[in-house]
């Protein structure tokens, strides 16, 4: 039986690496689109809540995920060493300043896209906690780093949320930063040069 050689680390995980951040964010991205027609067919009349949380919770769970698969692909693109852990917040800006700076400026720029710009917003309130559905939510991130801030842990979150259904709840997360930062992170990835470290191609969604 013949032997699989041993992979070459730089040329074959970031391109599997890759492979998995973006099946998660092209994911991540058709469950929003699927929520926003969900949300424009209404005409402003109730939505089933479980006809929503179908489409929001798995997509803020893929986004998230493959945010964090992104940053940790640009790490290994400028150090030559993955990051590990959850926290967005975290691997966002354990960058040196530079390379902060500009994933900073690409953000900025980000805010603007099409599909930012009309990106949806999720409100769960439950039980007793209803009482504080109608608070005003912050919708959107204005830099890279509160963008980090606000998104933290949103895979662990969210990805088990429904455990938390059955009790007093409330809960929010805006897609606008989520899209946002993966966009940042995708497009710093793809337009990486260096000759240490492995470019990768096409952009995700």
């Amino acid at each position: 039986m013949p032997r699989t050689p041993f992979p070459d680390l730089p040329s074959t995980s970031i391109v599997i690496a890759d492979c998995v951040g973006r099946g998660h964010v092209n994911a991540g991205i058709e469950c929003h689109r699927a929520l926003q027609q969900l949300y424009a067919s209404t005409n402003g009349s109730e939505i089933e809540v479980p006809k929503v949380l179908a489409l929001a919770i798995p997509g803020i769970s893929n986004l998230a995920l493959g945010l964090e698969i992104f940053l940790k692909m640009y790490h290994f693109q400028n150090t030559g060493k993955y990051t590990t852990g959850h926290d967005i917040a975290a691997l966002a800006t354990a960058f040196d300043p530079d390379v902060l700076q500009g994933l900073r400026r690409v953000y900025l720029s980000m805010r603007h896209h099409k599909e930012v710009e009309s990106a949806a917003t999720l409100k769960i309130a439950v039980g007793e906690k209803q009482d504080d559905f109608g608070a005003v939510w912050p919708e959107d991130a204005a830099d890279f780093d509160i963008a980090a801030s606000t998104l933290g842990r949103a895979y662990e979150r969210w990805r088990y949320i429904y455990e938390e259904l059955h009790a007093p709840l409330v809960a929010s997360i805006s897609f606008k930063p989520l899209i946002a930062m993966v966009y940042t992170l995708d497009f710093a990835i793809r337009n990486f040069r260096s000759t240490a470290f492995v470019s990768v191609g096409e952009s995700a969604a």
